[in-house]
């Protein structure tokens, strides 16, 4: 309940309370949870130092205990944790130890979330046909468990690998149809990542007043996610956009807005690793 309200330092606080009854009761997989837990709050404020400490911990805690769901979430979420870091190699290699562990357990589920996060793994590495290989996998196991939301959260991968791949014609029309489906589910992630997209096809094709459109969506979905690696991204973008429409004020400030955002955060890391 405190995640999703936002409240971030009263869920530290009870999750440290927690973490302290957990250890001295010497309970390994409650510990592990708690543990896991201030991992995702670091990372959800984006200091990703403490959030992987943290990770790595409950980890430790869950192969001690052999439990292979619990060992499976925590290496997919250090996965997560490197991606943010931009530590590609490693974020595809937890990912991977997570989806051999889900298919031993035939957790379909498991692995579509797996081959997705590998997908964009890949696709941040601009490794751009791993990236449709493994988004076709997951769309194939979504259609096998009828679930469109996994459906389309594969096909966006698709999506940015064709972009990728100079494919802009196959990308755009199945964009349009993702963002239909994203909205029903009010799926901001993956809206995000669709306006992302459709605004890099028209940035592309220097139709810089359609793409800017594209990435005001972008950053007004992300504000409300409140990633700020994200709000990031379409800050530099946005710039990019009005430097083509030669509105160079407007340029400046997103620029600069951007540098900002990655000087904080780049602070903040080196202040509390």
């Amino acid at each position: 309940m405190l995640f999703r309200s936002g409240n971030l330092d009263s869920c530290m606080y009870f999750l440290d309370k927690a973490s302290d009854i957990f250890q001295s009761l010497h309970d390994d997989e409650k510990l592990s949870n708690a543990l896991s837990a201030k991992a995702n709050a670091y990372y959800i404020r984006g200091n990703f130092e403490l959030a992987l400490r943290h990770q790595l911990s409950a980890l430790e805690l869950r192969q001690r205990s052999n439990n292979k769901i619990l060992v499976a979430k925590s290496l997919n979420n250090l996965g997560l944790i490197y991606r943010s870091k931009k530590d590609y190699p490693n974020a595809i290699k937890y990912y991977l130890q997570s989806l051999e562990i889900k298919q031993q357990l035939h957790d379909d589920r498991g692995m579509i979330n797996s081959l997705i996060n590998i997908s964009s793994a890949y696709n941040s590495s601009d490794k751009f046909d791993s990236t449709y290989l493994y988004a076709s996998r997951s769309m194939e196991l979504a259609k096998k468990i009828n679930s469109e939301k996994d459906i389309y959260g594969s096909q966006i991968n698709m999506a940015a690998a064709l972009i990728g791949q100079g494919k802009l014609e196959e990308a755009e029309p199945l964009l349009y149809t993702i963002e239909q489906k994203a909205k029903s589910h009010n799926d901001k992630s993956v809206l995000i990542t669709t306006y992302e997209g459709l605004g890099d096809i028209y940035l592309s094709r220097k139709n810089f007043t359609t793409a800017e459109s594209f990435f005001q969506k972008g950053l007004a979905t992300a504000r409300l996610n409140q990633r700020k690696e994200l709000i990031r991204v379409f800050y530099s973008k946005l710039a990019k956009s009005y430097r083509g429409l030669a509105r160079y004020n407007q340029a400046f400030v997103y620029a600069d807005s951007a540098a900002t955002l990655d000087h904080a955060d780049r602070k903040s890391t080196r202040l509390n690793s």
